[in-house]
């Protein structure tokens, strides 16, 4: 196991893979922000470290997978109405 990048441990308090691609270049998955609670979704490509943009009014992203060459993730994002959408990277 490895870590997925330092500014993780600055930022999050934890973190969870959900998905690699077949070449192990790119990880998904989401980081839980300490104190206010929400998830955001991230990509680790080449161990570069990167939370992926959201719209406003969509605090809480999360990504599921990854296609097999590590081009496009696909996840959810869902705002304080409870609302999601699906979301690719």
């Amino acid at each position: 196991m490895q870590p997925l990048g330092t500014l993780m441990y600055v930022l999050y308090d934890s973190s969870t893979a959900t998905a690699v691609s077949d070449d192990g270049s790119v990880v998904v998955g989401w980081a839980h922000v300490p104190g206010n609670d929400v998830l955001v979704a991230f990509r680790v490509d080449n161990g570069v470290f990167k939370e992926l943009a959201r719209p406003d009014d969509y605090p809480q992203t999360q990504a599921y997978d990854v296609m097999a060459d590590g081009s496009m993730g696909v996840g959810v994002m869902f705002n304080e109405n409870g609302h999601y959408g699906p979301r690719t990277t």
